[in-house]
């Protein structure tokens, strides 16, 4: 007989499932139901320049490192596959300006944005091809 599966954060089981406004809840992991999902904001860790991108440290998460098989890889699909928003808030912080200084002295109407991409190019270049592998 096989072992009756609980979620690791409600404790709910096949038997006993969590009802919300969408109905009853379902599996997404052996051990994590719908219902205990938002609480939890599931993001994966990504190694970028060999460092962990994110980790997860609330109660019912434990995320680890992607392994090079990818076997473990949990996909997080909020508005969009992760990878492509995180390219794309990147390049929001590049393109956003830092300091805005406003109508200069003897140059009516003109404004000066400092923005994080004039002192890197290279966080921006790198920005800009994260958004193109993304396919934004």
């Amino acid at each position: 007989m096989d072992a009756v599966r609980a979620c690791r954060v409600c404790g709910c089981t096949d038997m006993a499932a969590c009802v919300t406004a969408d109905g009853a809840c379902y599996w997404v992991e052996p051990d994590l139901c719908s219902a205990c999902i938002a609480g939890l904001e599931r993001f994966p860790c990504f190694r970028v320049d060999d460092g962990k991108l994110c980790r997860q440290d609330r109660p019912g998460a434990r995320w680890e490192p992607l392994g090079d098989d990818h076997a473990n890889e949990v996909l997080a699909w909020l508005d969009g596959h992760l990878p492509g928003r995180l390219a794309t808030c990147l390049a929001d912080c590049i393109d956003t300006p830092l300091l805005k200084l406003g109508d200069i002295e003897g140059a009516a109407g003109r404004q000066i944005d400092i923005r994080l991409g004039a002192f890197n190019r290279d966080l921006a270049d790198r920005a800009a091809g994260l958004l193109e592998e993304a396919g934004r």
